[in-house]
C-alpha cells in the first residue's frame, strides 16, 4: 500500500509539473481545461499566475461575482445579460509586450516590477478601485488596507489632473521563505528544549523527557506562547538538528533542484529577522539613514565599526556589510556542511532532479512509511497549497484522518536568533507580487475591471483567499472566527505573521525604481571571490569551499564595482 501510494503521489506530481511547465493558453477553470465563451454574457479576461497558491481561490471569486451580477447589463442593446470571469491559469511569464498584445485584461502575477510597467506603459490607471468608495464594503476602501509603505511606494503624486494620488497596482499575496516543521513530530520525540537546561551539559539534558516538562520561552522570548521550547538561537537551531539526528531521524531537508534559490531566500529572511525593517530597509531606500551594525573581517572575525554609517545613493555598497548578513552566512554555511555530512539528505538536497515537490512529498510521507521521519524543510508559506493532492491522497490511501491537512499539527516555526539579545521577529516578502488592469483595455471595460478588484480586495474575499490556501494576501485585514477553520500550518502562519514587522522590497529612491530588478532576493548577495562572481551562496559553500568569512568580504567587493555602474 505503502509503495503504491508514493507511485500515485509521483505520478499526480509529474502530471501536474507537465501542466506547469507548458502553461495554459486558453483560459481555464477548476479541473476543466477550456471554458468556452458565453454569447449571452460579457466576458472580463483575467490572467492568474498558477503558481504555489493556486487558482481555487480565484475560482471561488469568479463564482461569486458572477452571481451577484447575473442580471446586470455591461453591454446595451446586445442583448448580453451577466459578466462570465474567463481565467486564464498559467505559469507562462508574461512581459510587457505580451501583456498588451494578449487578450487578458487583469492580471494577478508575482515578479512584476511596478514602476517598470509603468515606465513601459503597461498599466491602467486603477485609482478609482483603490481610493474610490467600495461598492461591496461601505466601511473601507482598498487603500486602507496598505501599510503606509505600501502606499508611499504604490501612490504617485503629480499626474492626475485632479490632483489625487494615482495608484496602479494593488498588492497581490504575500509570500516568505522560511522554516516549516512537523510539530505532532515534535511533540512524540521531544524535541523541545527544556527550561533551565545546562549548555555546557549533555545533548540529551537539554531537551525535554515528558510531555509536561517545562520548556523554554522561546524565539520570542516569552513563556507561555506557542513557539516555547523551540530554538531560540542559531546555536539551538543545531543543537536541535544534532538531538534530531541522534534519534535516527532527518532534521532538516530541501530541494536540491532549486537549493540555491530555496537557500538563498532562507539567508534573506535570516537577515532581515537580525536586521529588522528601519536596517533591513537601507538596502532599499539610501536615504541617508543611519546603519548601526556594518562590520568587516579581520583575522576570519567579524569585527562591528565603532561609528554607525549613514547610507545614501552615494554609498549604497557600504550597507551590505551588515552584521545580519555575515551572521545569516555562517548559519548557511553550517547547515550546508552538516547536510552534506549526511548520507540521508545529501543524495536529495543536492540533487538537481528532486524538486521542491519532491521534497513536500517525503516530508508529509516521511512518518506514514516508518522511514526516518523528516522534522523539518525549508520552503515558501505558500508550501501547503502547493501539497494539497499529496495530503489527499494520503489521507485517501490510508482512510485516515490524521493524514489530513486539517489535522496534521504541521506549524511554521519562528526563525532563531543569531544572539540571545536579538529580539522580535520580521518577514521578508520577497514574491513581488501585484495585480494590475493593463493599459490598453477597452475604455468601457475599465470601470467593469475596476469594480472586479473591489470586490476581490474585499475582507470577504480576502478571508476566503486565506482560507482555500491557508497563506495570507499582502493587505491589512483580520480572520476573527474564520482563523479556526483554517488548517494548524495556516494558524501558525496567520499568527506569526500578525505579531511580525513586515519587509516590502522596495522604495521611491531613484537608484531602485531605475533598477528595480537588481533588488531580487537572488540579486542581493552576490560576491567577488579570488576575482570570480559567485551568484549563490549556498553555491559558493557547497561546490567551491568558500567559507562564509571569505563570501562576506567578497559580497561588499562585488558590490562596490556593481554599484558604481548603474545609474
Amino acid at each position: 500500500m505503502k509503495k503504491f501510494l508514493k507511485s500515485a503521489v509521483a505520478l499526480l506530481l509529474a502530471l501536474t509539473a507537465c501542466g506547469s511547465l507548458f502553461g495554459c493558453t486558453q483560459p481555464s477553470v477548476g479541473d476543466d481545461p477550456v471554458e468556452q465563451v458565453d454569447e449571452t454574457r460579457t466576458q472580463l479576461y483575467v490572467y492568474n499566475y498558477d503558481g504555489g497558491f493556486g487558482s481555487a481561490w480565484l475560482n471561488e471569486v469568479k463564482e461569486r461575482y458572477e452571481a451577484l451580477h447575473a442580471e446586470d447589463v455591461y453591454e446595451p442593446g446586445t442583448g448580453k445579460k451577466g459578466i462570465q470571469i474567463m481565467v486564464n491559469n498559467s505559469k507562462t511569464a508574461v512581459t510587457s509586450s505580451s501583456i498588451l498584445a494578449n487578450r487578458d485584461e487583469v492580471y494577478f502575477t508575482e515578479n512584476m516590477y511596478y514602476y517598470t510597467l509603468r515606465y513601459d506603459g503597461v498599466l491602467a490607471d486603477i485609482t478609482d478601485a483603490v481610493t474610490g468608495a467600495n461598492p461591496y464594503e461601505s466601511d473601507k476602501t482598498v487603500e486602507s488596507k496598505f501599510t503606509a509603505q505600501q502606499k508611499q511606494f504604490y501612490g504617485i503624486e503629480g499626474v492626475r489632473e485632479d490632483g489625487k494620488t494615482q495608484y496602479l497596482g494593488i498588492p497581490h499575496y504575500a509570500g516568505s521563505y522560511g522554516l516549516v516543521y512537523d510539530a505532532d513530530l515534535f511533540e512524540q520525540k521531544g524535541y523541545y528544549f527544556m527550561a533551565g537546561y545546562d549548555p555546557d551539559g549533555p545533548l540529551e539534558e537539554k531537551f525535554i523527557y515528558e510531555p509536561g516538562d517545562t520548556r523554554t520561552a522561546g524565539p520570542d522570548g516569552v513563556p507561555g506562547n506557542d513557539d516555547d521550547g523551540l530554538p531560540a538561537t542559531y546555536e539551538e537551531f543545531f543543537w536541535l538538528c544534532e538531538y534530531i539526528y541522534a534519534n535516527g531521524q532527518i532534521p532538516i531537508s530541501w530541494t536540491g533542484q532549486y537549493y540555491t534559490q530555496y537557500l538563498g531566500n532562507l539567508l534573506n529572511a535570516l537577515v532581515a529577522d537580525y536586521e529588522g525593517v528601519d536596517q533591513m530597509m537601507l538596502n532599499f531606500s539610501f536615504d541617508g539613514s543611519m546603519a548601526t551594525d556594518l562590520g568587516t573581517i579581520v583575522n576570519g572575525v567579524f569585527v562591528e565599526d565603532e561609528k554607525d554609517t549613514p547610507i545614501t545613493e552615494e554609498n549604497p555598497e557600504e550597507v551590505r556589510r551588515q552584521a545580519g548578513i555575515y551572521y545569516a552566512l555562517e548559519f548557511l554555511e553550517k547547515l550546508i556542511e552538516n547536510a552534506e555530512a549526511s548520507e540521508d539528505v545529501s543524495g536529495n538536497v543536492f540533487n538537481s532532479s528532486y524538486s521542491h515537490l519532491d521534497n513536500q512529498t517525503d516530508f508529509l510521507m516521511s512518518r506514514a512509511e516508518g522511514s526516518k521521519a523528516i522534522a523539518m524543510i525549508v520552503d515558501g508559506m505558500w508550501w501547503q497549497s502547493e501539497a494539497e493532492n499529496v495530503f489527499q491522497l494520503m489521507e485517501t490511501q490510508f482512510d485516515a484522518e490524521e493524514y489530513s491537512k486539517e489535522t496534521r499539527d504541521i506549524r511554521w516555526m519562528p526563525l532563531p536568533k543569531a544572539t540571545a539579545e536579538t529580539g522580535g521577529s520580521t518577514l521578508y516578502d520577497c514574491l513581488y507580487s501585484l495585480s494590475f488592469v493593463k493599459s490598453n483595455i477597452e475604455s468601457w471595460k475599465l470601470p467593469i475591471a475596476i469594480d472586479f478588484l473591489q470586490f476581490v480586495n474585499t475582507d470577504e474575499s480576502l478571508q476566503e483567499f486565506t482560507l482555500i490556501t491557508n497563506a495570507s494576501k499582502a493587505l491589512t485585514y483580520e480572520m476573527g472566527d474564520k482563523l479556526e477553520e483554517m488548517s494548524p500550518y495556516g494558524r501558525s502562519l496567520i499568527a506569526y505573521r500578525e505579531k511580525s514587522d513586515i519587509v516590502y522590497p522596495y522604495s521611491r529612491s531613484e537608484l531602485y525604481v531605475n533598477n528595480q530588478s537588481s533588488f531580487r532576493s537572488d540579486e542581493m548577495y552576490r560576491a567577488t571571490v579570488n576575482n570570480a562572481t559567485k551568484n549563490y551562496p549556498a553555491l559558493a559553500f557547497h561546490v567551491d569551499g568558500i567559507s562564509a568569512a571569505e563570501y562576506f568580504t567578497g559580497i561588499y567587493d562585488y558590490y562596490k564595482g556593481y554599484w558604481a555602474n548603474l545609474t
